[in-house]
């Protein structure tokens, strides 16, 4: 993600952000940086999740949190590799040209990788940091305390894009 900061221009407090606005939700980014803009003591920050996909729902929560039936996805493993495999416990008789592995949960290149990293982000950012998705764009979050807005978030699949004072963010 490209740096972004916040800066004083002819009195007048501006942001300035070298970050790709995603199309359809530009409208979203425009409410967040104005908002940050706005407030003086509230902080922008932009975040990556490494292995998003891995720590996404598994193949099972993913089937339970959208009703539809559980995918059964397998995979054979490159030639040389069951020799490694045969080394861990549970794995000692497993034959390549008989045997298959169960993927548990969607990974990289999955078409279920991204729904199923994006549903368990929800579930952590409507519990744990008790955000509320807008009615207009589910992926902006607001947090809210007694009326008063503390903290604006923008999710695109694993990049976040988050403004608020630093101990909301920090929380």
């Amino acid at each position: 993600l490209g740096d972004v900061y916040k800066r004083q221009l002819h009195g007048c407090r501006g942001i300035r952000s070298r970050y790709v606005l995603w199309d359809s939700k530009r409208q979203s980014q425009r409410i967040l940086a104005s908002e940050s803009a706005c407030r003086p003591e509230w902080k922008l920050a932009s975040l990556d999740i490494d292995k998003a996909f891995l720590q996404g729902l598994t193949y099972k929560g993913l089937a339970e949190a959208t009703g539809e039936t559980e995918r059964l996805v397998c995979f054979t493993l490159p030639p040389g590799s069951a020799a490694i495999l045969r080394t861990l416990l549970g794995f000692e008789h497993f034959d390549e040209s008989r045997h298959c592995l169960r993927c548990i949960k969607p990974g990289t290149g999955t078409n279920d990788a991204p729904r199923a990293f994006s549903i368990e982000l929800r579930g952590v950012n409507e519990g744990k940091c008790h955000m509320v998705s807008s009615q207009v764009d589910p992926e902006l979050c607001f947090r809210h305390n007694q009326g008063s807005l503390l903290a604006i978030l923008s999710k695109h699949v694993d990049d976040l894009k988050i403004t608020g004072t630093s101990a909301t963010i920090q929380h």
